[in-house]
């Protein structure tokens, strides 16, 4: 994986990124959260792991802005404060994870082995490299019965109907759809949303748009949806692919990013358990460690209860149904349905600018 190491602290970067680099990883370093900036708008990391009380631009700053800009980049919190307040700072800014100070580097290899089941994951949410596969699906339609939902001069093609996506007004692309296909009965429609187009629309309305349209060309056209998945973070993965499993509730806030939150609801799906029960079940070491997963599953719905007993919601059997559907499928739902990651570097159905 591409790590960036964020430390005040010269020598602890150093001895870090010796180990890490050893592991096989691909390791940059930054001694401050201005330069760390600097290295996240050049170059592409998979996780940033950073200390929180740095001069000048905390920790706490750097965070919030890779969530903004770079949600994809999972982030994880060193951290030399009280495990409860460790924690506590890291559901707040909603970090991957947190490693005390001083670290043992067992805890460091097992976070990013974490990591690397996450970005996994991904590949089952949303499909990379799927180009040849979106345009021999549309391309199993005439022309008539197929539509490209997209921003203006995103793509230049005379092989399907272009319709300039505004996601604005997600209760109107149905409609859009329907009069488009003049009730063609099996269409094949393209909803494409590049970065830029994400970065400024709430991933709720995004969510909206694409039930509104699977609705418009139900029960038997299917949906292509492309997404550049690095502009989004995996919660938001989440959501998206949700949205396309039909009338289901939406509301996860995350909750099922990160492979222990996914692993404690498969392990509530045969009962309650209490807290020490269910950590010993997942490989989890530390109340507070618990308590900190359990606090991400409950402000998600998931979950209800604390010690000594916890139980799965309504939402969480709804999530867990949703989980085994993705373990089966992948990107592609039972109806044909996909979500996939819209290239940058190759043309798609003449890709004009992305």
């Amino acid at each position: 994986m591409r790590l960036l190491l964020v430390d005040d602290d010269p020598v602890f970067l150093d001895e870090l990124s010796e180990l890490l680099t050893g592991e096989g990883h691909g390791v940059s370093i930054a001694p401050s959260a201005v330069a760390a900036l600097d290295r996240l708008g050049h170059e592409r990391f998979d996780v940033l792991l950073t200390d929180l009380k740095m001069p000048r631009h905390s920790g706490t700053q750097l965070l919030r802005a890779v969530h903004r800009h770079w949600p994809a980049t999972l982030t994880v919190i060193l951290t030399g404060q009280p495990e409860d307040q460790s924690a506590a700072d890291a559901l707040e800014l909603e970090a991957f994870n947190y490693i005390p100070k001083p670290f043992r580097f067992d805890v460091v290899r097992a976070t990013l082995d974490l990591a690397q089941s996450e970005i996994a994951f991904r590949d089952r949410l949303c499909r990379p490299r799927a180009g040849a596969e979106v345009r021999s699906e549309l391309e199993s339609a005439p022309p008539e019965g197929r539509v490209v939902l997209a921003p203006h001069g995103l793509f230049s093609t005379p092989a399907a109907l272009t319709r300039e996506l505004d996601l604005g007004a997600p209760e109107s692309l149905g409609e859009m759809v329907r009069s488009s296909l003049n009730a063609y009965p099996s269409p094949r429609v393209l909803l494409a949303a590049p970065g830029e187009l994400l970065r400024r629309t709430d991933i709720a309305v995004l969510s909206d748009a694409v039930q509104n349209v699977r609705a418009a060309i139900a029960p038997s056209g299917r949906l292509l949806v492309g997404i550049q998945r690095d502009a989004v973070s995996d919660g938001a993965l989440v959501s998206l692919r949700w949205s396309l499993t039909g009338d289901r509730p939406r509301r996860f806030q995350g909750g099922l990013a990160g492979p222990r939150r996914r692993a404690m609801l498969r392990e509530l799906a045969n009962g309650p358990l209490d807290g020490s029960r269910l950590a010993e079940r997942v490989g989890i070491h530390g109340a507070e460690r618990i308590r900190f997963y359990l606090r991400y599953l409950a402000r998600a719905g998931l979950v209800k209860g604390d010690e000594p007993s916890v139980a799965l919601t309504d939402l969480g059997r709804a999530a867990l149904e949703f989980l085994d559907e993705v373990e089966r499928l992948g990107p592609r739902t039972a109806r044909g349905d996909l979500l996939f990651d819209l290239p940058t570097d190759a043309p798609l159905l003449g890709t004009a600018a992305v």
